[in-house]
């Protein structure tokens, strides 16, 4: 499974232009014009503020559409596989929404849900998660107790 995109830009309503081949740096590092994200690998993009990193994972992600050029999963455009792609990704951006109420548990109970994972099915997945994740002692909390940090936890689960 090969994760690649050609020449995506992304043109905002002010005219600011965002080209994912902004720094010399960033392309050096990524190749960020042709990239390869073989199976199962972690992508950070480094780069300074205001150089595009978040539009391109936005990008990547298809949660948002690039002006032009294309991003391709095995060779066919992702925005054409619809939810078949996104079931293969994972994307925690820098801020989530999440309900400050909900207990950590309630909150993955809650995601599982909405991708239609029977509960039974769910709750020994989110128990096996928090563990992972190292928040299996405080699954009864409420999320807004939690720190930065934990909650950044919560999300990777």
């Amino acid at each position: 499974m090969e994760l690649r995109h050609y020449n995506i830009e992304k043109i905002f309503l002010n005219r600011r232009l965002y080209k994912c081949s902004m720094s010399v740096r960033v392309q050096q590092l990524l190749q960020i014009n042709h990239p390869r994200f073989p199976k199962n690998t972690f992508a950070a993009p480094p780069g300074a503020n205001g150089a595009g990193k978040t539009t391109l994972m936005r990008m990547l992600c298809a949660v948002l559409e690039s002006t032009s050029g294309e991003v391709l999963l095995d060779k066919k455009e992702v925005t054409a596989m619809g939810a078949d792609y996104r079931n293969l990704l994972g994307y925690l951006p820098q801020e989530f929404g999440y309900y400050p109420s909900y207990t950590a548990m309630d909150f993955l109970l809650y995601i599982a849900a909405l991708k239609g994972i029977p509960r039974n099915t769910a709750k020994k997945r989110v128990r096996e998660l928090l563990e992972v994740v190292g928040l299996e002692s405080v699954a009864g909390r409420k999320l807004k107790t939690f720190s930065g940090g934990m909650k950044q936890r919560v999300g990777i689960a």
